[in-house]
């Protein structure tokens, strides 16, 4: 769950583009070197594994929802709280439901019974979820307010959009 918050984190509250896909890219390869040469459990670690990649998606396109429409203003707040509360439902209902539905755990997977899971499961994630978000929009203020010249119209280069030629980094990359 860890891995879904800090990427929500991440893709909320970035102007980055490429960093939520270079960490979803990497995350297979680290449960499978924990679950095969550390020898971690691989209970999770099913054909519904890959259910995480629309429940991520749902986190990341909440996160750029949130930073094209609303920027970096706090009247912002509220709406991104409520977006944040949502996404964190839809990731949970494609994580977990993918486990419990798709995951051949489960001898005679029904709704009656996803639904205590998901009452059990839930808070949790949305914890966690809220936590790691704190976390990343207090590093994004710290870093702004450390460096003032990173505004969103100079983050716009990273996103690889046009009329960033003036910053010499941008070009390299």
């Amino acid at each position: 769950m860890k891995r879904r918050t800090i990427l929500a984190a991440a893709a909320g509250l970035s102007t980055l583009a490429v960093l939520p896909t270079r960490a979803a890219s990497s995350w297979p390869a680290i449960d499978v070197f924990k679950i095969y040469v550390l020898g971690g459990s691989g209970f999770c670690f099913t054909p519904a594994y890959w259910m995480l990649l629309p429940a991520y998606g749902v986190m990341w396109f909440a996160g750029r929802f949130v930073a094209g429409r609303f920027g970096e203003r706090l009247s912002a707040l509220l709406p991104a709280a409520v977006l944040l509360l949502l996404a964190t439902l839809v990731s949970e209902l494609f994580s977990s439901g993918g486990f419990y539905f798709l995951g051949g755990r489960f001898a005679d997977p029904s709704l009656a019974e996803f639904m205590p899971r998901l009452q059990r499961y839930f808070p949790g994630t949305l914890l966690a979820t809220l936590l790691w978000s704190g976390v990343g929009a207090a590093a994004y203020v710290a870093v702004l307010v450390a460096r003032p010249d990173l505004r969103r119209a100079k983050a716009k280069c990273w996103l690889g959009t046009s009329g960033c030629r003036s910053i010499p980094t941008c070009a390299d990359g």
